[in-house]
């Protein structure tokens, strides 16, 4: 093993120390070379208002869900997020979603199910089954013989961008 340096923070003083893979401390680094260095230390950052009433995101957009102009207006941004930037996308899951306004939390809500369970369909890692893809068609308007073609696409189109 190589020559570290380690760094820890102490009541605002650096306390540094090196060693070596046999465990011995302060030895000298062979001419011409130079050890690789590893640093670690803590950082403290004072958290704002917002950030100290809202400890996840979660609360957050669950607070301002709750108005329902909030509500509104966040539906209309889904459907402007999907409009400007997946629009080369056709229809997805996600674009289906983001044009009815829905957070993928909101859609697992709709149809009884998880919002990590709703990403990993998106993500095309795996295929609802058919009592899930009937949901799905009920709150996203969709039909279900276009669902097949939804999900390839999805799939194809998360492939593509996992390369990029």
């Amino acid at each position: 093993m190589s020559s570290a340096i380690r760094s820890q923070s102490a009541s605002q003083q650096l306390i540094e120390r090196w060693w070596t893979g046999t465990g011995e401390e302060n030895q000298p680094t062979p001419s011409g070379s130079s050890p690789p260095r590893i640093a670690t230390f803590e950082v403290s950052v004072p958290s704002s208002s917002i950030s100290k009433k809202h400890t996840a995101f979660d609360a957050l957009l669950m607070e301002l869900e709750s108005d329902p102009s909030n509500a509104q207006d966040l539906a209309e941004a889904g459907a402007w997020v999907a409009d400007n930037f997946y629009k080369d996308d056709g229809e997805t899951l996600k674009t289906a979603r983001l044009r009815k306004g829905l957070s993928q939390k909101q859609l697992a809500s709709l149809i009884g199910t998880s919002q990590p369970h709703i990403a990993t369909l998106e993500s095309g890692r795996v295929e609802p089954n058919i009592s899930t893809a009937q949901k799905l068609c009920e709150v996203l308007n969709l039909n279900f013989g276009d669902i097949p073609a939804i999900l390839e696409r999805q799939k194809a189109l998360n492939s593509q961008k996992g390369k990029k």
